[in-house]
């Protein structure tokens, strides 16, 4: 290639990254434009539904006075003291139930361990029996401490008491 048609691919190639740059700058600048006219309604609509929130509490506070107003003057004062000593009486049946109940006993189950077996069937396991809420915390855990290198092939007994900790040391024991 000659000095001339280096010069002019080259002038080309400029010319060219010119024309892209101008152009993503006039499209960009028009994005950026919608963005902003889309920011500024969604901020429009939720200062309005703040509005209707705090009107809609009001109307309800209002409503609730009206109501309480409305019973209070319905009600004797003997009727209001009667139903004052049945309420009291209520809770206190509630309480005494409440502490004739027997607590639950814990729950024993088994999880079974196999030879060479991924961290997250044991987590699966004890999602599925309700041990743990969630299987990937659990199995980031035995990771980051390193519990899933002691993990042995057998049978566990873990129950429904244990916290995480306890069920790790109960299936690397």
């Amino acid at each position: 290639m000659s000095k001339k048609n280096i010069r002019l691919l080259a002038l080309g190639f400029l010319l060219s990254s010119l024309l892209i740059v101008t152009l993503n700058g006039l499209f960009q600048t028009e994005s950026e434009a919608s963005d902003r006219d889309q920011v500024d309604e969604l901020q429009n609509e939720i200062h309005f539904l703040e509005e209707k929130v705090v009107s809609l509490e009001l109307d309800n506070e209002r409503l609730l006075g009206q109501v309480d107003s409305t019973s209070t003057a319905l009600n004797s004062p003997e009727e209001e003291a009667e139903s004052q000593e049945e309420d009291s009486q209520e809770m206190e049946e509630e309480t005494e139930a409440e502490d004739e109940e027997e607590t639950p006993s814990a729950t024993t189950y088994t999880v079974v361990i196999e030879e060479n077996e991924p961290s997250s069937v044991i987590a699966d396991q004890l999602l599925t029996f309700g041990l743990i809420e969630d299987r990937h915390a659990f199995n980031e855990y035995l990771e980051e401490s390193g519990a899933y290198l002691r993990v042995r092939a057998g049978s566990y007994t873990i129950t429904s008491e244990m916290n995480r900790d306890e069920i790790v040391q109960a299936i690397i024991n």
